[in-house]
């Protein structure tokens, strides 16, 4: 059985970033597929995603912002494991 990666966005703003971990993990060969579910936002929604995924073998790649409370809610509730993505703001002057 093979496994595949579900790449998480805390909001769709998240996509682009998203695309450019889709690029490795295809030159890799793994499956992947892309949700949105915000821990703040829409919990239950995070938690019905993990739920759907339980049973698979999958890796969780969170795409996740300042807080990151997407990462810690998706690894509290879930067996599978997680990879952190983060995304580092950009300065407001250089």
């Amino acid at each position: 059985m093979a496994g595949k990666a579900v790449i998480v966005m805390g909001s769709e703003r998240d996509l682009d970033f998203s695309r450019e971990i889709a690029k490795y993990l295809k030159m890799l060969g793994v499956n992947y597929e892309f949700r949105v579910a915000s821990a703040h936002k829409t919990p239950e929604k995070v938690l019905e995603l993990v739920k759907e995924f339980e049973a698979e073998k999958v890796i969780y790649i969170t795409v996740a912002g300042r807080s990151n409370a997407l990462s810690g809610f998706i690894d509290g509730n879930s067996s599978n494991p997680l990879s952190l993505a983060r995304l580092t703001p950009k300065p407001l002057a250089e």
